[in-house]
């Protein structure tokens, strides 16, 4: 890979390289960049067998978005109005 590869190709390798330390040296270099290419490869390391690859990648996706990134939240149901009995359709 060349010095000056651009995110998109660093990402795209940090998916693909069988190499899990290739996958962590290059997650560590795309540290603090925003852009839909690194996110992909975080969310996808994260979910990785390898337990160093998916600490960086968990580390790296709480440096981007906070340290609530993964938890799950209540979602609240939808309120709707209650019926009317005067027989009028909406």
């Amino acid at each position: 890979m060349a010095a000056e590869a651009s995110v998109d190709v660093r990402a795209r390798i940090a998916m693909q390289s069988p190499s899990a330390l290739q996958r962590i040296e290059l997650l560590e270099s795309l540290a603090g960049v925003k852009s839909n290419a690194v996110v992909t490869a975080l969310r996808h390391n994260a979910r990785s067998e390898h337990p160093a690859l998916r600490e960086v990648a968990e580390r790296l996706m709480g440096q981007l978005f906070g340290a609530t990134w993964n938890r799950s939240r209540a979602i609240a149901p939808p309120v709707q109005p209650p019926s009317s009995d005067d027989g009028k359709a909406d």
